[in-house]
């Protein structure tokens, strides 16, 4: 909102100077004009005051948009037209084009004064920071979300921007601080009954108990996510589920729940369509193989995911298993190695 600075500088006063000598001969005519003077200013005045007052108003009425109103409402449309663009931009990976639309509506959200739209903006804005590893800049939106929405008693919105704000510092490795942040955003969820949000926060305190070593508190959570998943048919949380307890009980040298819950993972990746997620899932399958000294069923697997890896141009994955298929030659028989690795390389 632009705000008013009075310039007017003090008022000048300018005194009237006593009659001349030299205007003597007509004076009784000049001595009347004097009279009528005093009210003829009066009058100006007043029209100018008048004529200001009314344009004040209406440059007031064109800067103060009243709430409801037809511009208001516009302006709302485009907030929401970009706050879309950004999310759209964010799902497609370009971070920079969805932080642009995104900050653009949250000028437009704050210009109307719209509090809701503006914490949902904030919070938009929060992940696709995150996601480029920029936390300050997110917890800084975050946290100017969670005011907002405690302000209109937003608790759905609580609770999530307590969630995201939980997620930046178990991206930073602040575990304990990420747990708190959880927990409080567990209670909320179950409190207004948003199943699909208290399933995602189980799994992110499993996650954060197994960083911590809490092998126990992790699993425990992994399943409360799990049955909560099942019940709401979100197959691909199911399968990041069946994921990460695969992941805990490798960590646990628990190798064969670690390769069945790898498995499960995979089935359902594939029949929802996941293509990295199953990438991903073929090269976990193919380290607990090569652990076990199958190196056959470990290179198949590895293949498997080093095709799906360039297919959808993930680099990291295709780095990754490239590693391990490496390790695996390392192993073998230089020749039999050297044509193996040589092969894979030039797919």
């Amino acid at each position: 909102m632009n705000n008013f600075h009075n310039t007017c500088g003090g008022q000048k006063t300018t005194e009237i100077s006593k009659r001349d000598p030299s205007t003597a001969q007509g004076g009784e005519r000049s001595w009347e004009n004097r009279r009528r003077l005093p009210r003829v200013l009066t009058r100006l005045i007043s029209q100018g005051l008048i004529v200001s007052f009314l344009l004040l108003t209406f440059l007031a009425s064109i800067i103060f948009i009243r709430p409801n109103s037809p511009t208001n409402a516009l302006i709302n449309a485009e907030a929401d037209i970009h706050h879309q663009k950004g999310i759209d931009a964010y799902n497609r990976g370009q971070y920079q084009v969805a932080s642009g639309h995104l900050q653009r509506a949250l000028v437009l959200r704050r210009e109307v004064g719209n509090r809701a739209g503006e914490g949902a903006t904030l919070n938009s804005l929060g992940i696709v920071y995150r996601s480029q590893g920029l936390y300050e800049q997110a917890l800084e939106c975050y946290s100017q979300a969670l005011v907002i929405v405690r302000e209109g008693g937003n608790r759905t919105g609580e609770g999530d921007t307590l969630n995201n704000i939980g997620v930046v510092y178990k991206s930073q490795g602040l575990y304990e601080q990420a747990l708190k942040y959880f927990e409080q955003a567990l209670v909320i969820k179950r409190e207004v009954g948003d199943r699909a949000g208290e399933g995602t926060t189980l799994n992110n305190i499993g996650l954060v108990n197994w960083s911590l070593g809490n092998s126990e508190q992790a699993l425990d959570h992994f399943q409360q996510a799990l049955v909560i998943r099942y019940e709401l048919g979100n197959l691909a949380e199911v399968g990041a589920t069946f994921n990460d307890i695969g992941n805990l009980y490798w960590s646990q040298s628990l190798h064969k729940q670690a390769l069945e819950n790898y498995k499960q993972a995979l089935v359902i990746f594939r029949e929802v369509g996941d293509r990295s997620a199953e990438g991903a899932a073929l090269n976990n399958i193919g380290v607990v193989y090569k652990h076990q000294g199958l190196y056959e069923r470990a290179l198949e697997n590895y293949k498997k995911g080093l095709f799906i890896a360039r297919d959808t141009g993930n680099k990291p994955l295709e780095e990754r298993i490239l590693e391990n298929m490496e390790d695996i030659h390392s192993k073998m028989p230089v020749p039999q190695a050297r044509q193996r690795l040589e092969r894979y390389e030039l797919i």
